[in-house]
């Protein structure tokens, strides 16, 4: 049907963006349509300028900075080009077609799925924009989409936070042997270090994602959390530290187990689950701890100093006395002198206008590029069909139809794509050459990849062995360009697999689930039964969104924290009214009571792990901020724990409770033991 009166026209950005995409689509034709010529497989910049759609009223100025911009994008979607000078100085531009299609590549529908979920595995942003492309180019070449429920979402991760070109830039310097400098910033208050390194790998670990390689200057290897990493350059000198022999996941697991300890406590009995999960227990509530983190077990114990009490090291009984002492001193947040300006990182400022929105663009580009290699390959599926397995709305799919409609090489008749459509079908008449998937870009397999890794570590959401597969297959076509991106031994505890495994079936069938649950806040155990609507990923955590019978009113568990799970017979009614995830409030606490807080400026990355809003300015280190309460309960016990660098000063419910479990916990550290 082509455009017909039935298809409007987009208006206002929406219009202005297809009009950029038509543009870039004529340009891609008129390059693709010179190479396979069997002529002059070049095109010059005024040929462009002359015959292209769009360029000819530009300015010298305006063409000359839209064509190289144009160009750099078709790059960013996966086109080759390459450009050289003649004898007259005049510029050529030639798509290299021996690079710039998909090699044949197969999935098992099991492998396809795999794909699918680790495409929609995070939400907008980040490399997640980029492994929703990639696995564009895959579904165009027939890897189908899973059109069931996704086990498992993305709120908040590595994924939709990284800079892609970070990873970019870090892969491309390990697969070329080079040495590399960076700065990093061990937390957002301080200055960033300018470190050098021969980097070995990037691994993904609890789904967070680090950088591995050999410090130069510490003259040891060193693990660096990939968020914190930025302006990433290669040196010319070559690596010469090879990767240890040693699993690159195992530096990983030995770097984030600094200063541990062995420790023995005395725990109540269902209480305090969190000190006690990964204990041996010795018999009448008595448990031992053995190599771990001595700083989280003295915030971890002091937290829970109602109904716990570690017994030994002296130290840290010590050391936990000293941290409630924090709780108690009026005098530990200094207030005076002028305010100063706590977070500096302008580099990432100056740059993020101009690269926050390359993704999605880039994402929009491959979706229109790969519409038609889509169609040829399945001719039969239907608009809606298309739709889902492209990513894209139906309106977004017709938009994209109508634009390529009006795509060519030239303005001429006989040069511009040439196709009808309705509901069930598109008829491609003439697609200009437009017929084949374009490659996986770096950054588009890496994506996929690390996504990939992510799901690995959840065997009971789905089949690791496809995961492993699918991977292995993308390793396979990408042959070194992604060989940076390291192939870690996921392993999961099998309770928790069992407990992922349990609420995919019941998503994925709609029953209800009954289980033990373990409150941090309240410190008990309670049977709960409820409706679950998703599982989804906050951070390093996995987390059931789920509709509570017993206390009727919608709630999120950490899966972590779930025991004995029965999928009953029983339908699920939820009774959510959205089952989306809003990745910038994933716990829904918008609505909640709000207290205001001082924050110690070299304790501010704790604002990257819970939703603390802090001010621009600090007062001798301390920053004034806001954090939800949520429940009063757990939000006492957080506050403990963080007593040396937290100070709460509202509401007043709050800082006395603090306060009084302070008091309780410093009689019971500074007592004489039986």
């Amino acid at each position: 049907m082509g455009i017909g009166s039935g298809d409007k026209p987009m208006k206002g950005s929406a219009g202005q963006e297809y009009v950029a995409l038509g543009r870039h689509i004529s340009l891609y034709l008129a390059l693709l349509g010179a190479a396979n010529s069997g002529a002059n497989p070049t095109r010059t910049a005024e040929w462009i300028r002359r015959s292209v759609q769009g360029y000819k009223d530009k300015s010298d100025e305006a063409f000359d900075k839209a064509l190289r911009r144009d160009i750099l994008t078709l790059r960013h979607a996966g086109i080759p080009i390459s450009h050289s000078r003649d004898a007259n100085g005049f510029t050529h531009y030639q798509l290299l077609t021996e690079q710039y299609a998909l090699p044949d590549i197969q999935f098992t529908p099991e492998e396809a799925m795999a794909l699918s979920v680790a495409a929609s595995f995070g939400n907008t942003g980040g490399l997640a924009d980029f492994s929703q492309s990639g696995f564009s180019k895959l579904a165009a070449s027939g890897a189908p989409r899973s059109h069931g429920p996704s086990p498992v979402h993305t709120a908040v991760s590595d994924m939709t936070l990284v800079k892609p070109i970070i990873i970019r830039d870090i892969n491309t310097i390990i697969r070329n042997g080079l040495r590399m400098s960076f700065d990093y910033k061990p937390q957002p208050s301080v200055p960033a270090q300018r470190r050098v390194m021969d980097p070995w790998g990037l691994v993904v670990h609890h789904n967070r994602m680090y950088l591995v390689g050999y410090d130069i200057d510490k003259q040891a290897p060193r693990v660096f959390r990939i968020l914190r990493v930025s302006a990433v350059k290669a040196r010319e000198e070559k690596a010469t530290h090879p990767p240890v022999q040693e699993s690159l996941q195992s530096l990983v697991n030995d770097a984030l187990r600094r200063s541990q300890t062995s420790a023995t406590v005395r725990v109540d009995a269902d209480k305090a689950i969190e000190l006690i999960e990964e204990a041996e227990e010795k018999g009448d509530g008595i448990y031992f701890l053995d190599k771990v983190s001595s700083d989280w077990l003295t915030r971890t114990a002091l937290s829970y100093a109602d109904s716990a009490e570690v017994l030994e090291p002296g130290e840290i009984r010590e050391d936990i006395a000293k941290l409630a002492k924090k709780a108690l001193d009026e005098n530990l947040v200094d207030l005076d002198g002028s305010p100063t300006t706590w977070r500096r990182d302008e580099e990432a400022e100056d740059s993020a206008p101009k690269n926050s929105n390359l993704g999605p663009r880039i994402h929009r580009l491959v979706r229109m590029t790969n519409i038609l290699p889509y169609f040829k390959r399945h001719p039969d599926k239907s608009m809606m069909e298309a739709a889902s397995d492209l990513d894209m709305s139906h309106e977004e799919l017709v938009a994209a139809l109508n634009t390529l409609f009006l795509s060519g090489a030239t303005q001429n008749t006989e040069d511009l794509i040439d196709l009808s459509w309705d509901f069930r079908k598109v008829n491609i008449i003439d697609s200009q050459g437009m017929d084949q998937a374009l490659r996986l870009t770096p950054t588009e397999a890496s994506a996929l990849l690390l996504a990939l890794e992510s799901l690995e570590s959840m065997p009971g959401l789905i089949d690791p062995q496809a995961v492993q597969a699918a991977a292995n297959k993308i390793r396979g076509i990408m042959d070194t360009k992604t060989q940076g991106i390291y192939d870690s031994l996921a392993t999961t505890p099998p309770e928790e697999s069992k407990i992922q495994a349990a609420l995919a079936m019941a998503i994925d069938t709609n029953k209800q689930v009954r289980f033990e649950y373990w409150s941090p806040g309240e410190n008990e155990s309670t049977s709960r039964t409820a409706d679950p609507v998703r599982v989804f990923l906050a951070d390093s955590e996995l987390y059931l969104s789920a509709w509570d019978k017993d206390r009727d009113a919608h709630r999120t568990f950490r899966l972590d924290r779930m025991r004995d799970v029965e999928v009953l017979e029983t339908a699920a009614t939820p009774k959510s009214a959205s089952t989306e995830i809003d990745p910038t409030d994933p716990f829904g606490f918008g609505s909640s009571d709000k207290a205001t807080i001082f924050l110690h400026e070299t304790a501010s990355w704790l604002a990257d792990y819970h939703d603390i809003s802090l001010a621009e300015t600090a007062r001798n280190g301390w920053i004034e901020g806001s954090m939800p309460i949520g429940r009063q309960s757990w939000f006492v016990r957080f506050a403990l724990s963080n007593a040396d660098r937290l100070r709460v000063t509202s509401p007043e419910s709050i800082t006395v409770a603090i306060a009084e479990n302070a008091i309780a916990a410093l009689a019971r550290y500074t007592q004489k033991q039986s």
